[in-house]
């Protein structure tokens, strides 16, 4: 956990970060948000390890939102998972990947499963925090619409 939290670059931070203690409801999205690590070593890898002979399969996951869940638990803050949810939220925070595995360049610099559209569409609408599980760069088209930006990087099964 330590490593992983240590290892999380803070790339754009527009005064949103530490959360305000006003904030009481905070809305989770994403599909990487909630994901399990794949026990495929060749395959196309995880958002916590990648893929190909240096994937190390990830037993016991602590998802970006099982992390969030615990953490606002603690703090007395509600966690919301729906799109529906965006106008009760004071805050959005969406989590996008990407992968990589060995002897394959990965398709595009774009992250995987619509995550960037997601961004680029909450982030208009609400203050919006992207937290980035990545093997390496990305493009951020949505970086200006985003209050803040996290890279995460591939960080283990202690990633949440």
């Amino acid at each position: 956990e330590e490593a992983a939290a240590k290892g999380i670059v803070l790339l754009q931070n527009n005064g949103v970060l530490p959360l305000r203690a006003d904030v009481k409801t905070i809305l989770v999205l994403g599909r990487d948000s909630d994901v399990g690590d794949t026990q495929n070593t060749w395959g196309p890898g995880s958002p916590y390890s990648g893929g190909g002979s240096g994937h190390v399969p990830a037993l016991n996951v602590v998802t970006p939102l099982e992390g969030i869940r615990r953490l606002a638990k603690s703090r007395g803050i509600k966690v919301l998972t729906a799109r529906s949810d965006l106008d009760r939220a004071d805050i959005v925070i969406v989590v996008g990947a990407t992968t990589s595995r060995e002897q394959q360049d990965r398709a595009s610099f774009g992250l995987d499963h619509g995550a960037d559209r997601l961004i680029a569409e909450v982030a208009k609408e609400k203050t919006t925090v992207v937290l980035l599980e990545i093997p390496g760069a990305v493009l951020t088209p949505w970086r200006s619409d985003a209050a803040a930006i996290a890279c995460m990087f591939l960080g283990g099964e202690r990633t949440g």
